[in-house]
């Protein structure tokens, strides 16, 4: 029982991952390489066969961290010696939460060829997401204590965490019409691991007067699955073993972690200068059913007396103090039970505007949905072709709540290897202080046939 106790408690204040999809501004400018199909599945490179390097250094990696509520400027201490400074933290948070979110994607095949009038792809990618959210009235009891709450009762319903990691193994088909292309992308999933606490919930309630006596309530479900170790000592009545509390990478837990989604995209030519575009992805879901767990506390209130300063100075008592919290999670229930879980679904609605036959203006929309809110993205990009093997892509873009993300691309071919390069916000590398979004993707495509496949509509 101290186990889930403590695991909660570790992962709610201290935890810095949280879970909703990656949001990338610049790939999709880059149309000559096979990644930008990733967000909308009807781009079609111009490349008649596009092979992902499946190097572990020169593979396609793509990393994503963001910060919501907060940047490293918040957090850092002026004070020396010291690297953070909590109570500045607290005072300088200005939203109900904050969170970060952590996102590393790795192509491990990834393969476009011509079939007859179709663009026929394959990708193997492993995908790990992580995302926390913490309601700030909980982070200022935590930094402050509970005097400044005395004779308050605090509802902590903001306390998020949501990990997911598992692979994906897609088939996309694609065609392009005189004036319109369409694709789609169906994707077979294995889940590896998921954690989620979305709906756990408690309520602090300290009263007015000494010793003021305090009250918890803690309500919700707890769901885990895959890698994740068992947290109770008890699952359906029955002792658990010592091996299911370790962190044990066995193959038979992810064997029965099925599950499908799909990618939706479009484009069409208003004249032969616009173009706009539109795509829906990760509609789908993991049934989670090898070591997947539920955790559930029945709306649980327990009651504690008050005190003393000098009590909380004695270490005895601070450890009796702890583990009488524990009670909080005695009439916990674990139960093996299988679950779905959702993939957090985005779209993407955009135009281009080709200026010349090598120059290009674009803007795009993004949202997704996640952690019960809608995310948006706004882009707005110059792109630029250099010769016939060089391409650039420059943005502007608003995204995760700022204003300050300045986006730059290149890929370069040279003979059959395409070498690109993805930074969504170069201002990170010289205000790292003040950033809140880092994404970074990276890899070498290998690519064969004329560049130049569609004829060009601009003369």
């Amino acid at each position: 029982m101290r186990r889930l106790f403590f695991f909660l408690i570790i992962v709610i204040i201290t935890d810095t991952a949280s879970v909703y999809a990656q949001t990338e501004t610049t790939v999709s400018f880059l149309r000559r390489t096979r990644q930008a199909s990733m967000y909308n599945p009807a781009f079609i490179s111009p490349y008649r066969t596009s092979v992902g390097m499946p190097v572990p250094v020169l593979g396609n990696i793509n990393l994503n961290v963001n910060l919501r509520g907060i940047d490293i400027n918040t957090v850092l201490s002026a004070k020396s010696g010291e690297v953070l400074d909590l109570d500045k933290l607290s005072n300088e948070i200005n939203t109900n939460s904050f969170g970060v979110n952590q996102f590393l994607g790795l192509d491990i095949i990834n393969v476009q060829l011509p079939v007859k009038n179709y663009q026929v792809g394959i990708n193997l990618t492993t995908r790990v997401s992580n995302f926390v959210e913490i309601d700030k009235t909980f982070f200022d009891f935590i930094v402050k204590g509970n005097a400044t709450f005395i004779g308050q009762s605090i509802d902590l319903r903001g306390l998020m965490v949501n990990s997911l990691a598992y692979s994906e193994l897609g088939v996309s088909v694609a065609r392009e019409f005189e004036r319109f292309s369409v694709g789609a992308r169906f994707k077979y999933l294995s889940g590896a691991g998921y954690l989620s606490s979305n709906d756990l919930r408690a309520n602090y309630t300290i009263g007015a007067n000494a010793p003021f006596e305090t009250r918890v309530k803690l309500g919700g479900t707890v769901r885990a699955a895959g890698l994740v170790p068992v947290l109770l000592d008890t699952i359906d009545g029955r002792v658990v073993n010592s091996d299911e509390k370790n962190f044990n990478v066995r193959a038979d837990k992810l064997t029965d972690n099925r599950g499908y989604a799909v990618d939706l995209g479009m484009t069409y030519w208003i004249n032969p200068r616009l173009m706009v575009h539109g795509s829906i992805l990760d509609l789908g879901y993991i049934n989670w059913q090898s070591s997947a767990y539920q955790y559930k506390f029945k709306e649980v209130d327990v009651q504690f007396g008050g005190f003393s300063f000098e009590q909380i100075e004695d270490a005895d008592f601070r450890q009796r103090y702890l583990d009488s919290l524990g009670a909080l999670f005695e009439t916990a229930q674990g139960s093996k039970e299988g679950f779905n879980s959702w993939l957090p679904a985005r779209f993407t609605v955009g135009a281009d505007y080709e200026l010349t036959f090598r120059d290009r203006l674009g803007v795009l929309l993004q949202g997704q949905y996640a952690a019960e809110q809608w995310r948006p993205a706004f882009t707005m990009a110059y792109s630029r072709q250099v010769g016939t093997n060089w391409d650039l892509t420059a943005n502007y873009s608003y995204f995760n709540g700022t204003f300050n993300n300045l986006g730059f691309g290149t890929a370069v071919k040279w003979g059959a290897a395409q070498i690109y390069f993805v930074q969504d916000n170069i201002l990170f590398y010289f205000f790292p202080e003040s950033a809140r979004n880092v994404s970074l993707r990276l890899g070498v495509n290998l690519v064969w046939g004329a560049p130049n496949a569609r004829t060009p509509r601009i003369h």
